[in-house]
């Protein structure tokens, strides 16, 4: 549940073209400045960004079970 990048809990993931997932705030700020999945390397098709509402219930939820 945790972002790769942030290595905090994300709020708002999404995937991209690789299949990678990131808390939306973090890989934008990669995606400004690099081409390429910041874990794979792999150069990116595309930086559309698609929402995980399912992970983002998941992570609600996680959380409200958690008292967090």
């Amino acid at each position: 549940l945790k972002c790769p990048l942030s290595l905090e809990l994300m709020t708002d993931p999404v995937i991209i073209c690789t299949g990678s997932v990131y808390d939306r705030i973090g890989i934008k700020q990669w995606l400004h400045t690099n081409d390429t999945d910041p874990i794979t390397g792999i150069k990116l098709q595309t930086k559309n960004l698609i929402t995980l509402r399912v992970l983002h219930m998941y992570i609600d939820n996680f959380l409200k079970e958690n008292g967090v």
